[in-house]
């Protein structure tokens, strides 16, 4: 088995130490892959590797970057650096690529809650503000979309988008819903709300 008894040993030491973070750099994608494949069998728990994946687009191709994949690129940044994964995996190619600052990644990431009060104005500011692109209708990760009293959001960290439902000032129900129908799938309590782009404005607007 390729990387076998490195793997092994990775892991061990992952498993071995409370809050040890392993990165694991492999020579392209395709190894990493396979990498990130034999760490999950010996950690015994797919979610405990994440694979930083190269972007298609370089960093001044601003108008090719697509939404999902810088998204992505973030997510599993955000949380290696929390520690809830201990092994990040890269290819050369991705972690040469230009990313997200570590001030950017906060902490403790916005949290939102059914019944917490919160201005949908406010609200739709701050998804701007962490790198969200406002679309019609969400499909992929790092999108957002208004309606009336429903602001639609795929968070970077969730396996589906969320849909936000207002009364007042208030939120009043969160979903998941599938992006290929629109279609609601069930309730959820809280969805944490993570930087949605490496290229985020500096907070004070951008330089002249």
């Amino acid at each position: 088995v390729p990387h076998g008894a490195k793997t092994y040993l990775a892991a061990t030491l992952a498993q071995g130490t409370e809050g040890e973070r392993l990165v694991w750099i492999a020579r392209d994608a395709e190894i990493g892959d396979r990498v990130a494949e034999e760490l999950a069998a010996w950690m015994g728990n797919p979610d405990a590797v994440a694979v930083l994946e190269p972007r298609t687009a370089l960093a001044y191709e601003r108008s090719e970057l697509i939404a999902d994949e810088t998204a992505a690129r973030v997510a599993a940044l955000a949380a290696w650096q929390s520690g809830q994964v201990p092994i990040l995996v890269a290819g050369v190619q991705a972690l040469l690529q230009h990313t997200i600052q570590p001030e950017d990644l906060p902490r403790a990431p916005r949290e939102l809650r059914v019944g917490s009060r919160l201005h949908q104005d406010a609200l739709l500011r701050e998804l701007f503000d962490l790198g969200y692109i406002p679309v019609s209708e969400v499909a992929g990760r790092g999108e957002s979309a208004r309606r009336g009293g429903i602001v639609d959001v795929f968070p970077p960290s969730m396996p589906l988008p969320i849909r936000i439902e207002f009364f007042g000032d208030e939120i009043d129900s969160l979903r998941s819903f599938d992006p290929t129908d629109q279609r609601t799938t069930g309730s959820i309590e809280n969805a944490i709300l993570l930087p949605a782009s490496e290229f985020l404005l500096p907070a004070g607007g951008a330089a002249a």
